[in-house]
C-alpha cells in the first residue's frame, strides 16, 4: 500500500515535467505534418482571418491529402456563410472519404437555404 501512495504522489511532478518538456498536446498549425494540428490550424487560425491571403490558403487546403483537414476547410467556409464558396463544396462531393462528402452536402444545404 505504501508503494502505491508513493507513485501517486509522484504523478503531479511527472505531469509537470512532461508539460515543461513541451508535451502539451496538439497545437493549431495549418502547416504542421500532423493532420489534427492542421485541422486545428484551419479552424482556429485561418478561420479567423477573412483576408484574401487567408482565404487563398484555406481554399488551397481543400487538396490536402488528409480528410480531416478538408472537413475543417468545409466547416470554416460554411461558417462564413457566403454562397460564393458553394463552388468549393463541389470538390468535396467527389472526395473518397464519406465524412468529407457529408460535410460538403451539409455546406451546400446550409448555404442554399
Amino acid at each position: 500500500m505504501g508503494r502505491a501512495m508513493c507513485s501517486f504522489r509522484a504523478l503531479p511532478f511527472l505531469l509537470l515535467a512532461a508539460a515543461a518538456a513541451g508535451c502539451g498536446g496538439p497545437e493549431a498549425d495549418p502547416k504542421s505534418t500532423d493532420a489534427y494540428e492542421r485541422y486545428l490550424g484551419v479552424t482556429a487560425e485561418l478561420g479567423s482571418r477573412p483576408d484574401a491571403a487567408g482565404m487563398a490558403e484555406l481554399v488551397g487546403l481543400l487538396n490536402d491529402p488528409h480528410y480531416l483537414v478538408v472537413v475543417g476547410v468545409l466547416e470554416v467556409l460554411e461558417s462564413i456563410g457566403d454562397p460564393v464558396f458553394l463552388q468549393h463544396a463541389a470538390t468535396g462531393l467527389q472526395h473518397k472519404h464519406p465524412l468529407v462528402r457529408h460535410y460538403a452536402c451539409r455546406m451546400i444545404a446550409t448555404l442554399r437555404l
